[in-house]
């Protein structure tokens, strides 16, 4: 009888280890979330692909400081509402940034070549739609119609990294010209839109963020300069 009585014991005390051993873990956890050493969270849109897909999950820290092209998570209100959004680090304060031809540059240099990036192209429909279904994209998330005026023809624009266009001729060059009316009103740059943009200096205490999804991205260029303070961590 005393046995039994021990051995449940021995039971009771392992199950009450393990009952606040997961609620000290829970705790620890919540604690890191709450302030800031770890953040986890989930890939919500399209604005880094191919590098960081819809629906990816990850890990960011406050205990990181960001470095260039790091991936970091920041406040804020750009929809009238506090959101934390993702996008990559390209330039830090007293910086000069620009966009020509649809390319990045920094201090007049190009900073864009070492990264995979996509971009946007136009093509007629038919071929749209196919080449769209053997890549798998989404209809209006990864591609979406578009109407050609000029040539009286449907067309669509599919956002393709370099890789996915290599032997592709019938896709058109990447659009660059077309007017953003958003990116003009914001910075009062009536000629501005995301492939020429600039240059422009980032002001102390602030970077400048890029999506890798550069036509598909709401980035600096549409929300301005992000606060230092704002930055909620780099992901690892």
């Amino acid at each position: 009888m005393d046995d039994e009585l021990n051995i449940k014991k021995k039971k009771l005390n392992i199950w009450l280890k393990l009952v606040i051993g997961a609620a000290a873990l829970l705790v620890i956890f919540a604690l890191l979330r709450i302030f800031g050493v770890l953040q986890w969270y989930n890939m919500d849109g399209r604005s880094n692909m191919p590098n960081l897909k819809h629906g990816d999950q990850f890990l960011a820290s406050n205990l990181i400081t960001p470095e260039r092209f790091d991936f970091i998570t920041f406040k804020t209100d750009y929809f009238g509402w506090e959101e934390v959004w993702v996008s990559r680090f390209c330039a830090f304060e007293g910086e000069a940034v620009s966009f020509k031809d649809g390319t990045f540059f920094m201090n007049g240099q190009i900073l864009d070549s070492h990264l995979d990036l996509q971009y946007r192209y136009r093509c007629e429909a038919s071929f749209g739609h196919v080449l769209a279904e053997k890549l798998g994209l989404e209809f209006y998330l990864d591609y979406y119609p578009m109407v050609r005026p000029e040539y009286n023809l449907d067309s669509v624009d599919l956002f393709l990294t370099s890789e996915q266009v290599i032997d592709r001729p019938l896709l058109k060059r990447r659009i660059l010209s077309e007017p953003n009316d958003t990116i003009a009103a914001y910075w009062g740059e009536p000629l501005w839109n995301e492939n020429y943009f600039g240059p422009i200096t980032v002001p102390k205490d602030h970077c400048f963020v890029l999506g890798d999804n550069r036509d598909n991205s709401s980035d600096s260029r549409y929300i301005g300069f992000i606060h230092l303070d704002d930055v909620y961590g780099v992901l690892f």
